[in-house]
């Protein structure tokens, strides 16, 4: 049995005098920031030590450390590219991307076929807050084919039973592609990307929804789509799960109802880059 990659998170206090020390966070009675404080994450990745700050909310640096988690196990699943070494690879290698491959019988020619999956988990928000929600099973899984094809799972942990939450991304821009792939790009305003505001945050924005996930008497559920071929280019976005079906589908309400979930996390506008080659 693997165990799991560890992530310690930490507090840095500061005091008066401006001096700087570390404390690791007590599972009973953790420290809390104070006004200068701050938490951060300390964990070994690619075989190098790092401090990542993750603000000064508690709740939402323990769930960054299972993301961090989730993301290093991940990574450590992910085979390596093998090559040749004069001694045993140590526990802390860097597990680098393998591009799998596949042989054309025709051209013989060796091409890419994915990069390597991505994780995050999902948070509540941008709209809803109290809706439940397995916050350490809930996740996005996504990939970019060298087809130019974008690869996306969505997974939902005891949510509400027997319900329809439509997902969808949000791509961060100031004009965007329609489509983009083979799905069709809404709220453009004559090309242009939309300012929304969630969370305090205000970003300009348009929506590209995928699809339906839809939860058992249990609360859980998953659905995967293929999007492609893509414009090549570099992209910011974000994956939501809505409160209900029928945004911009034909046969639905075309009522977009708010953001029950939201991934990466914790905030409205914390994105992701995917690269289409």
């Amino acid at each position: 049995m693997k165990s799991l990659p560890g992530v310690c998170l930490y507090i840095r206090i500061t005091d008066e005098k401006g001096r700087r020390r570390y404390e690791r966070i007590r599972r009973r009675s953790p420290q809390m920031c104070g006004p200068k404080d701050v938490y951060y994450l300390h964990f070994y990745e690619n075989g190098k030590r790092k401090w990542l700050s993750v603000g000064i909310d508690l709740n939402a640096a323990s769930r960054a450390r299972r993301q961090k988690e989730q993301e290093l196990l991940l990574s450590r699943e992910t085979p390596a590219q093998s090559k040749p070494s004069a001694a045993p690879p140590s526990l802390l290698r860097s597990f680098e991307p393998r591009l799998c491959t596949t042989r054309d019988p025709l051209s013989r020619k060796m091409e890419p076929r994915s990069t390597r999956t991505q994780f995050a988990l999902l948070n509540t928000g941008w709209d809803n807050f109290n809706e439940p929600l397995d916050l350490t099973h809930s996740s996005v899984k996504w990939s970019v084919s060298a087809s130019r094809k974008l690869t996306v799972t969505f997974t939902l942990a005891k949510a509400t039973p027997n319900k329809l939450y439509q997902v969808a991304l949000q791509l961060f821009c100031s004009t965007s592609p329609a489509p983009f792939g083979n799905y069709p790009v809404v709220f453009l305003n004559n090309g242009n990307c939309v300012s929304v505001t969630k969370q305090g945050v205000t970003k300009t924005t348009v929506a590209v929804e995928l699809g339906v996930v839809t939860t058992d008497l249990h609360g859980n559920g998953s659905f995967k789509v293929v999007v492609g071929p893509i414009a090549s280019g570099t992209y910011e976005l974000e994956f939501d799960a809505q409160d209900g079906a029928g945004c911009f589908l034909i046969g639905g309400n075309n009522i977009c109802a708010p953001a029950d979930f939201q991934s990466p996390v914790p905030k409205f506008g914390e994105a992701t880059t995917i690269t289409i080659p």
